[in-house]
């Protein structure tokens, strides 16, 4: 007959009563069917107990892998934008559930397991939810402010009736109402404030407006009008007043100061036509008779044109006129007051002395421009770069270098001032021969004027050398690529800008030169025909990194200089007028009434405007 010999397990596992079976005392009767049902009780209390351990040590260690994970999201969540919450959260759960799937449970556990990691999930999903519509809450906040701020500026009864209810909307998701009442009256306050600024700004463009010489009105009613404006308190006013005043005494100044120098420079003109038998008598009665010509030179020419050139020079009149260019060669006597002297003595000279008189002085002025020219240069070398003074090029700075124990570092650093005021230099010498042309242009041939000017422009390059470094460079590279930042809005109006040494600012422009028509225009490239993909790159990349004209990609380059063609073409400047700009949106939902979509998209929107990636 059969006979049980042995009960074993193969694990420990804990029992209440330890029962020792004598195998030989185990006999197939009633007795031994009890024995047996009894050791069947126990076989199956502990695989019971086997499974409830393992739910246990499940459970926990599914417990372990939530607190890890939730430890982790919250230490990860400090170091990343709000609006990013969710995908971090999704990456912990998802290892939080990969542990969970590791555990032996029984289905009941599992299912329980399951439940919890859900509901765990779910709070912190309602959380990273909350923060991100916070978030877009608060911009949206921002956007309204600045919106409401500017209608009452800017705007009209009904642009101010739109933003103002567009702020109340969002106001009531951020503010109570007696919050809501505070902000709103500080709104009012610095829009009051700002309608100040506007007024006395619009006092002082009428101002620059009437008194340019050149292509001001004269007309200071509409600036005096304007200074009356009860937006401006009263002491203001009384400064206004004066400095209108002020600018309309100082352009009939300069008007005085520009009528005597045209007087000069066509009496110059004159004589020198006189010189180059280019003047007739009509013309010389014409400009006598605006009060162009002086009298005594009048008479003179006068005379000589209707005399004949005598055969033989008088030498006494040619000693007079040797001596004159002689003082104007010396730079004692302008070169207008040397054409007054030779021309009282010039109708005594026979032609070749004549002719000869002529060379001699167009000679003796381009010698003066060219010492000038020479002069002021080598100033702008002798005071801009007195450590580098003779060296030439890059080699000639690397031959100093050797034997200068000097580390790498230092090395590219003196490297880096050396171009940077090579740089600085020649761009000091381009501005003093484009003023020296305009001089020639206006007739002037002074030495000390001449050297008054090229000094002003000399102090206005020394001061970048007085920089530091940084600073240095970005002043010489920003003139160099030829990048202007205009003042006002530009097309797309204001845009926050993150530089890339996390400074913030606002960028309304980006300009780069281009050959338009054969000649060298600066246009700009933030214009309204550009992708969102290429506005990006302009406010993400080009901007914040501060990167040169020639790094734009080509197709923003095409499409700026296109924009620029058809302005010009249609007698506009390329660059934004006043009210050229794009209007900001103000039509924002309140972030209760946006699609999952909808915030999605003010997220991308506040992230790119961030350069968060």
């Amino acid at each position: 007959m059969a006979r049980i010999e042995r009960v074993s397990s193969t694990q420990p596992v804990p029992v209440r009563q330890a029962q020792l079976i004598d195998p030989g005392a185990f006999r197939l009767n009633a007795a031994s069917a009890e024995e047996l049902e009894v050791i069947g009780g126990v076989l199956s209390e502990l695989g019971e107990r086997k499974i409830e351990m393992q739910d246990r040590i499940g459970i926990s260690n599914i417990n372990a892998a939530m607190e890890n994970a939730q430890r982790e999201y919250q230490k990860e969540i400090l170091t990343v934008p709000v609006e990013e919450h969710l995908s971090v959260l999704q990456k912990h759960r998802t290892n939080a559930m990969a542990a969970a799937s590791q555990q032996k449970l029984s289905a009941g556990m599992r299912k329980f397991a399951d439940n919890k990691i859900g509901i765990w999930a779910d709070k912190f999903a309602d959380d990273a939810e909350l923060a991100q519509i916070k978030l877009i809450e608060r911009d949206a906040l921002i956007r309204v402010t600045d919106d409401y701020e500017r209608a009452l500026t800017e705007g009209s009864q009904e642009d101010i009736i739109e933003a103002e209810a567009f702020f109340d909307a969002q106001a009531k998701t951020s503010y109570t109402p007696a919050e809501a009442k505070v902000q709103k009256e500080k709104i009012e306050k610095r829009a009051v404030a700002q309608m100040e600024i506007n007024a006395i700004s619009a006092v002082h463009e009428a101002i620059e407006t009437a008194s340019d010489p050149e292509t001001g009105t004269g007309n200071f009613a509409i600036a005096t009008e304007l200074a009356k404006s009860p937006l401006i308190p009263e002491p203001k006013q009384s400064t206004l007043r004066s400095a209108i005043k002020a600018a309309r005494t100082a352009r009939t100044n300069k008007l005085e100061e520009q009528r005597e120098a045209a007087i000069t420079k066509v009496n110059s003109d004159t004589i020198r036509e006189y010189f180059n038998n280019e003047l007739t008598v009509a013309t010389l009665n014409e400009r006598h008779a605006k009060g162009f010509i002086k009298d005594s030179d009048f008479k003179f020419m006068m005379t000589a044109l209707t005399k004949k050139v005598p055969d033989d020079s008088d030498p006494f009149a040619a000693g007079r006129i040797r001596r004159a260019m002689a003082s104007f060669k010396m730079g004692a006597i302008k070169r207008s007051e040397a054409d007054s002297i030779i021309l009282k003595d010039y109708p005594l000279l026979d032609g070749p002395d004549r002719s000869m008189v002529i060379t001699d002085l167009e000679d003796i002025e381009e010698k003066i421009i060219a010492a000038s020219k020479s002069n002021a240069y080598s100033e702008g070398r002798s005071l801009m770069s007195q450590r580098f003074v003779g060296i030439q090029s890059e080699e000639e700075l690397i031959d100093i270098f050797k034997g200068a124990g000097l580390t790498d570092e230092q090395k590219k650093e003196i490297n880096r001032q050396w171009r940077a005021e090579v740089n600085n230099r020649n761009l000091y010498e381009r501005a003093v021969d484009d003023r020296f042309k305009e001089m020639r242009k206006e007739g002037i041939s002074d030495v000390d004027r001449f050297k008054s000017e090229s000094l002003k422009i000399l102090l206005q390059y020394q001061r970048r050398v007085l920089l530091g470094l940084e600073k240095f460079e970005e002043a010489v590279s920003e003139e160099q690529r030829g990048i202007i930042r205009k003042k006002g809005l530009g097309f797309l109006g204001e845009i926050p800008i993150v530089f890339s040494d996390s400074s913030v600012g606002v960028a309304t422009e980006f300009s780069i030169g281009v050959r338009i028509d054969g000649k060298e225009t600066e246009i700009p490239t933030l214009v309204p025909t550009l992708t969102q993909s290429e506005f990006n790159i302009m406010v993400n990349d080009i901007i914040p990194n501060r990167k040169e004209a020639k790094e734009i990609p080509d197709s923003i380059v095409k499409k700026a200089t296109a924009h620029a063609k058809k302005r010009i073409k249609a007698g506009q400047s390329p660059f934004a007028q006043k009210g050229e700009q794009k209007a900001r949106s103000i039509t924002i939902k309140p972030v209760s009434e946006m699609t999952t979509a909808e915030k999605q998209a003010e997220l991308q929107r506040i992230r790119e405007l961030k350069k968060l990636k």
